[in-house]
This record gives C-alpha cells, structure tokens and sequence, in this order.
C-alpha cells in the first residue's frame, strides 16, 4: 500500500474510531446490548444515591484516613468487577494495536485492514462492556452498602500514584487523569473535610494541608488532587492492601471507571 494509502487508513482508524467511541459511551442508542445494562445502572445508582447521596456529597473524615472495614469492602466491590474489567482490557488492546502502523512502515494492506477491523470491533465493544462494568459497580455497591461518593474518593486515594503515572490526557478527561466532573466532586469532598477539620480537634497540621491543597486545585483546573503528595497518614491506611489493590486494578477503564450514566431523552449519556 502506498503511503497516502496508509496514512488514510491510520488517520480513519484513530480519527473515526475516536468518533466512535465517543458516540458510543456518550449517545448510545437503540442497541439492546448497551441499553439493558446502561438503564439498569442508571436505576441502581438511583437506588444509591436516594441511600447515600450523590456522588458529589460524600463527606470525608477530619484526617481523610479511610477506615480498614472501608477498604475491604472496596475490595469485594473490585473483586467484583474482574470480568468485566478483562473485557474492557480486551477491547482497548485491540483498538491500540493500530499502533503497530506507525512502527512497521512495510506492513501489508492485508494486515492494516485486518488492525482496522480489530480496532473498529473493539470501539464498539466498549459500550456493551461499559454498560455491564457499571452495572455491576452499582449492584456490588448496593451489597456493599456504599455510596457511589464514598466508592469515588476511596478509588482515587487509594490509586493516587496510579492516576498520576497516567500522565496528562485527552478528550473525555479534559487534559486530566481525573475527569473533569469527577475532579470536582473530589474537590466538594476535600471542602468537606476542611469544614468537619476545622470543627473539630483534628490535627492543625491536616486543616493546613487542606487549605493549600484547594488553593492550588482552584489555581489550576489541570490539578490532580494531592499532586505533590497525599498525607502520609491517608498513604498509610492503603500499605497493608497495597498488593490487593493493585491486583483488582482496571487499566483499560481508568479513564471510564468513575463516571454516571443518565437517560437524555431517548439516549443514555455518561458522564
């Protein structure tokens, strides 16, 4: 294949599949596959958030130390969500093989379109995989008797480093590790925490912290939350579930992990 050839075929596989992806995860419509898990997790999570509020309103405690019962039913709720992780895994290294174009500049037409075709199922895979990933986090967490806020800030405190090492991105996260809406539904917590730690005899050392912390977070919306650093008393809560918790860790959906979905007419968004 030529090369205008093969730049065509490498800009419609990321440009067209990022297009899809997007319609799929944002505007999914009419396909029984996405639609029964996607309103049923919508109808689960209305289920918690009538229980435990939104995911926005969750209230940390003074220190923002996650308890040890917490953390272990974080787990049963991770553990929960292996198959559909290793299916969401499956999908994302079949659309991130087109990849191979830029590295093997004599690939033959027979494999471009063979990588396309793989890249293109994956996309639309995705939704289907979304859609039952969601639904299961929702009913484990209705087991689990947590809110979907509390599942939020346990998630990214506990994979803090993970979500930093992921760098900076693109699209749905607006340049961030942390969704745009989700960085702010952390922040709303953090805000939270400040409040209970000034009202109470909590460590002036962690009100101090808090106060930094949002100072830079309202400074720069490309912030991840504790940046430069959880306190220590936070990291140490997690070190002896360390192994646990990297083990029942989604690469393939960090992006996706946190996010609602809700009924927009006759389509169904995540966001």
């Amino acid at each position: 294949m030529d090369n205008d050839g093969r730049s065509w075929v490498r800009g419609c596989g990321y440009g067209c599949g990022g297009l899809l992806l997007i319609a799929v995860l944002l505007t999914t419509v009419g396909v029984l596959t996405v639609m029964r898990p996607l309103g049923s997790a919508i109808d689960t999570r209305a289920e918690l958030d009538d229980a435990y509020g939104d995911q926005c309103s969750f209230a940390p405690p003074a220190d923002g130390v996650v308890k040890a019962n917490r953390i272990e039913s974080f787990l049963r709720v991770r553990r929960s969500l292996a198959d559909s992780c290793d299916l969401i895994d499956r999908r994302a290294a079949a659309m991130r093989e087109l990849e191979e174009l830029d590295h093997d500049p004599n690939m033959s037409r027979t494999a471009i379109l063979r990588l396309a075709g793989r890249a293109t199922t994956g996309a639309f895979g995705l939704g289907p995989a979304l859609g039952a990933l969601f639904e299961a986090r929702n009913n484990a967490l209705l087991a689990e008797g947590m809110g979907l806020g509390e599942y939020t800030y346990i998630y990214v405190t506990a994979y803090h480093q993970r979500l930093i090492d992921f760098g900076p991105r693109t699209g749905i996260l607006d340049g961030s590790p942390v969704n745009r809406r989700i960085r702010g539904c952390f922040e709303d917590m953090l805000k939270r925490q400040l409040d209970v730690s000034r009202r109470s005899s909590a460590d002036p050392t962690m009100t101090s912290a808090l106060d930094n912390e949002l100072a830079l977070l309202a400074a720069d919306s490309g912030r991840v939350p504790w940046q430069d650093g959880m306190p220590a008393a936070i990291t140490q809560a997690y070190v002896p579930y360390r192994a646990e918790l990297d083990a029942v860790f989604c690469a393939g959906a960090t992006e996706l992990e946190l996010l609602r979905n809700r009924r927009r007419a006759l389509a169904i968004e995540s966001e």
